[in-house]
């Protein structure tokens, strides 16, 4: 991420989704032995290794209603996605930008159709969220080399 863009993040975006329960970044650390997550802000930076060779993976929570491009195509996108998984049954790692990561496909896919909107109450929340994304105090160089990151639970209400 850009310097200018963590500044946005921190000046603009704290403002706008402090308190909103929706971003949940996994702290630095290792998903497997392929993927490793740097957590930058409100945002996880995710680095795919294999064969000697790495690259960068930008994934990201596509429904919040300001950030995505086209809402209604990216619902359609996500039922396509989840029914093409179901019937070969599979059931990948499933790593977002701001939600961390999970292999639950009923956890993945609950919300698909719903929208996060910053100007309204949050129906899609997370309790456990942190009130303020942006304390980044135990991501330390110690922790990018040796933790391993819990996967994402459910935490639907009544679940």
């Amino acid at each position: 991420m850009s310097k200018q863009a963590s500044n946005f993040q921190k000046k603009v975006m704290s403002r706008i989704y402090k308190g909103k329960q929706i971003f949940k970044p996994l702290n630095t650390g290792w998903i497997d032995e392929h993927v490793a997550c740097v957590r930058e802000w409100i945002a996880n930076i995710f680095f795919y290794t294999k064969n000697g060779q790495t690259i960068m993976i930008d994934a990201g929570y596509s429904f919040i209603n300001g950030l995505a491009e086209d809402n209604a195509l990216a619902v359609k996108s996500l039922a396509a996605l989840e029914a093409r998984l179901r019937t070969r049954g599979l059931t990948p790692k499933i790593i977002t930008g701001h939600t961390g990561w999970t292999q639950d496909l009923d956890f993945a896919f609950r919300h698909r159709t719903e929208l996060c909107n910053l100007f309204k109450k949050v129906a899609v929340d997370d309790p456990a969220a942190p009130y303020d994304g942006y304390v980044e105090d135990d991501d330390t160089e110690e922790k990018a080399r040796t933790v391993r990151l819990a996967p994402q639970i459910d935490w639907t209400p009544g679940k």
